[in-house]
Formats: C-alpha cells, structure tokens, sequence
C-alpha cells in the first residue's frame, strides 16, 4: 500500500476537480469514456518519465490525499481523500472526463470523502515519524515513504483512522 500526495489546485485541476473528484463522473462523461457512471478519478500527464514511472507503482487499495483549492476561495489545503481501484493509460478516456487527452494516467477512486487538512496539519500528523516532513504542499504526486507509512499503519491501524485523528478538533483542559 502506499498514500500519495496530488496537487489538484491550478485552474485546469480546480475545473476538473468538479467533473470526477468532487462528484462522481457525470452519465455522459461515462459514456463516452466506456465507464461506469458513478465512479470518481483523476488523471496525470505522462509529460514525463518520473509522472509515468509514479503512475506505474500506483496499486488499487493506495490512498491518495488531494491538494485542492477551496470552493469558496479560501486557502488550498488537502480537501479530498480516495482510494485507487483502477487505473489505466488511455488518451480518449482523458478527454472524455477532462476536455483533454494530455490527463491520460487516468486512476479511478472508491471512498472519496472530503476532508479539511492545511499542510501543516499533514506535516504535523508525519512529525512522530519523521520530522520537518511535507510541511509544504506537494510539487507533484508523490508517495510517502514507506517507513513514515509503516509508521503510520502500526501505530493508527491504517491511513484512514491516521487521517481522522488529524481532523479532529484539540480538547484544553482548564
């Protein structure tokens, strides 16, 4: 398993954020791509090597974290979560979902869920693992290093509850 980090947040990412991340693909986007309607995905240029050679270690049951704007123009952080089911190299799929042919590393997602972590909160949640460890946002999908996510499996249980314990509000006592 491994937990990747996506940046969604230029324009062209924030548009289509809404066609298949957001909600899940539209009935005629999934017609005309030969999908099923109803399921989420996302895609990545195969502008080089090290994107295609990313997308080639991708499995079904890796999580991936998306680094998006906000809807309402607030700050970018991580707002959606999923988990990889599928995944395929196809240009004509690309431009079903997308408009463009050029998002052909096409993933699809089971289990999307928004959630709400700024970088920090992320970098905060790696500390106990590895300090100093993404406190920015990602530059291009990128996996976590398997031993920060060993880490994270042993001591959470899995991302999920990992990824829980980092949204939930902090209690003072006083």
């Amino acid at each position: 398993m491994n937990l990747w980090l996506v940046p969604a947040s230029d324009d062209v990412a924030d548009a289509n954020v809404a066609k298949t991340l957001a909600g899940p693909i539209s009935q005629e986007r999934a017609q005309r791509a030969g999908v099923a309607a109803g399921l989420h995905a996302w895609g990545a240029r195969a502008s080089s090597d090290m994107n295609v050679n990313k997308f080639n270690k991708m499995r079904p049951g890796d999580w991936c974290l998306f680094y998006t704007k906000a809807p309402n123009g607030g700050p970018k952080r991580y707002r959606w979560k999923g988990m990889i089911s599928e995944k395929i190299q196809d240009r004509k799929v690309a431009e079903a979902l997308w408009d463009d042919p050029s998002f052909e590393l096409v993933y699809f997602l089971d289990d999307v869920t928004p959630i709400d972590l700024a970088p920090e909160q992320l970098s905060a949640g790696f500390a106990r693992f590895r300090k100093n460890y993404f406190n920015e946002a990602p530059k291009g999908f990128t996996a976590i290093d398997p031993e920060v996510l060993n880490g994270i499996v042993e001591q959470y249980g899995g991302v999920d509850p990992w990824l829980t314990s980092l949204q939930r509000p902090l209690h003072f006592l006083g």
